[in-house]
């Protein structure tokens, strides 16, 4: 049984953040991502290309491309900035991510995400709501 059957009893946003976590994992893993310098010391961005924007460019496309598989998977999803950092709403919170400077956080704003995909994310540095990609060098 796939993962989305699994969960298909659940609400559209339950699902669509399962969806675009595991779409997440296995095309991206963000191997694409080399380094992350966060700006600190500027005004916070105020939409999703603004906070590209401050992002180097190898960033620049890797972000993207994620922004890209989250509207593939969400097509109707609103892009905001919440807590800083690029985020989607669809019929409530759905999933943001941020750029580190080691690493990548993608976090499905779902805590029975990261659970429920355990086994899955073994290889990854996890917390309760947030998925660590580490940045390759």
């Amino acid at each position: 049984m796939g993962i989305l059957q699994r969960y298909r009893r659940q609400p559209r946003q339950h699902v669509a953040a399962f969806a675009i976590t595991i779409y997440c994992l296995n095309y991206v893993g963000l191997r694409l991502l080399r380094t992350v310098v966060m700006n600190t010391t500027m005004e916070p961005a105020k939409n999703i290309d603004e906070y590209f924007a401050l992002q180097p460019p190898k960033t620049r496309v890797a972000l993207e491309k994620l922004r890209q598989i989250i509207l593939s998977i969400a097509p109707d999803a609103e892009e905001v900035i919440s807590y800083a950092m690029p985020a989607f709403k669809y019929h409530g919170m759905l999933v943001g991510f941020a750029a580190w400077k080691n690493h990548v956080g993608f976090y499905p704003w779902n805590s029975r995400t990261v659970e429920a995909f355990k086994e899955e994310l073994k290889t990854y540095s996890t917390s309760k709501s947030a998925i660590q990609f580490l940045l390759h060098s």
